[in-house]
């Protein structure tokens, strides 16, 4: 179990810093929220929210494997040109889900840059966050660009059915 060190800010920030990377993203900001109001004295406050957080995670889990469902269900019946451009439209949503992220790490990036010159920043947070900000933004970059060639996939699928179809009626 990781237990603060007596120290500067400066240290806390450090030891906070070390435990971000070796904990799961998923757990960190519970653990911070934990480490805070254990450091406070007030964890037996928030009991009732530790307890309700897991059941909207559940919900939230089980939304996105009916989503999933679904969406594979749509690629398995995808035997019309119809169905296959539906599909093609959504992979391009994703794709451009995926561009305004790309988009909002660019920005977030530009703000961390600067972070470290003022007063209350910190150039090692500004320097790890700059960091983090651009490998955020190639990798969604990266996402989008395959979302992309999936849709191209699909359309190119799309107008194969409808030439046999065609061929099918002549």
């Amino acid at each position: 179990m990781w237990i603060p060190q007596r120290g500067t800010v400066k240290n806390l920030h450090k030891e906070v810093r070390e435990m971000k990377t070796a904990l799961k993203p998923q757990i960190m900001p519970v653990m911070l929220m934990l480490l805070g109001l254990s450091l406070s004295g007030c964890l037996w406050m928030m009991a009732p929210m530790l307890a309700t957080g897991a059941g909207q995670s559940k919900a939230k889990e089980t939304k996105a494997e009916e989503a999933d469902w679904t969406f594979w269900k749509r690629l398995e019946t995808a035997d019309t040109p119809q169905k296959q451009y539906a599909i093609a439209k959504s992979y391009r949503q994703d794709a451009e889900d995926y561009r305004l992220q790309a988009k909002e790490h660019q920005r977030r990036k530009t703000v961390y840059e600067s972070y470290g010159s003022k007063p209350w920043g910190d150039e090692a947070t500004a320097e790890f966050m700059v960091i983090h900000c651009q490998r955020l933004v190639e990798k969604f970059a990266e996402l989008a660009d395959e979302m992309e060639s999936l849709a191209q996939e699909h359309e190119m699928t799309a107008e194969k059915i409808a030439r046999e179809q065609k061929k099918d009626t002549e």
